[in-house]
C-alpha cells in the first residue's frame, strides 16, 4: 500500500512528502522489515511514535535510543531522510489511580506531564538533529474514550481549561523561536 500511494501521489504532486505509517511498537524491528521488503524508497520522511513514561528515570534515553537506532538503520540502508516523531506524549492526571493508568504504567500527574513537555521540546529535540518535527499526541483530553490514562494526554482538559502542560508547551515554543528565529526572505521586485 505504501508503494502504491507513493507512486500515485508523486504523479499528482512530485514535491509532496510521503510518510510511512507511524511505528509505535518494536520501532527498530519494524523499520528493518520496511527495508527488508523494499519499501525504503517509498517514503520521504520516517514517522515514529516513541512513547515513554516520564516517570521512568530512563525515559529520555529510551526516546533518544529509539531515535538513534532508527537513524543507524536508515544509514545502513543508504538513507539520509529526516525523522518526524508524529506522536509523543503522556497522560497528565490530577491524581494517579488504578483506573487512569496507561500502557506504560502509572500515569504522571499534570505537573509531571508539563515537565515532560518541556523535556521533549527543549532537551530531547536538540539531541536529535535529524528530527524536524515532534507532534504532541493530543491537544485536548478525551472524555472516557479509552477509559484509561490515554484519555488525559491533552494539553488542555476536556472542558478546555488549560493544564500546566499547555503553558509548558507555550514556553517551549517561545524558547525554541528565540534560539531559532524565523528569517524573513525578501524577494526583489
Amino acid at each position: 500500500m505504501l508503494k502504491d500511494v507513493y507512486i500515485e501521489a508523486k504523479k499528482i504532486d512530485p514535491e509532496c512528502k510521503i510518510l510511512n505509517g507511524g511505528f509505535t511498537e518494536s520501532i527498530p524491528q519494524s523499520l528493518k522489515r520496511l527495508y527488508k521488503y523494499g519499501a525504503g524508497k517509498y517514503f520521504d520522511i520516517l514517522s515514529i511514535h516513541p512513547f515513554a513514561n516520564p516517570l521512568n528515570p530512563n525515559a529520555e534515553e529510551i526516546v533518544i535510543g529509539i531515535y538513534n537506532s532508527c537513524e543507524k538503520i536508515m544509514r545502513a540502508n543508504g538513507d539520509d531522510k529526516k525523522i518526524w516523531i508524529t506522536e509523543l506524549g503522556c497522560p497528565g492526571v490530577k491524581s494517579a489511580a488504578k483506573e487512569n493508568g496507561w500502557w506504560a504504567g502509572v500515569s504522571p500527574n499534570e505537573k509531571q506531564q508539563a515537565q515532560w513537555v518541556k523535556d521533549i521540546y527543549l532537551k530531547l529535540l536538540p539531541r536529535m538533529p535529524g528530527c524536524e518535527k515532534i507532534f504532541w499526541a493530543f491537544f485536548r483530553d478525551c472524555k472516557g474514550h479509552w477509559k484509561n490514562g490515554v484519555d488525559y494526554f491533552g494539553l488542555v482538559r476536556w472542558d478546555l481549561s488549560k493544564k500546566p502542560a499547555f503553558q509548558a508547551y507555550r514556553q517551549a515554543v517561545k524558547a525554541w523561536r528565540e534560539k531559532h528565529p524565523v528569517r524573513l526572505i525578501q524577494t526583489g521586485n
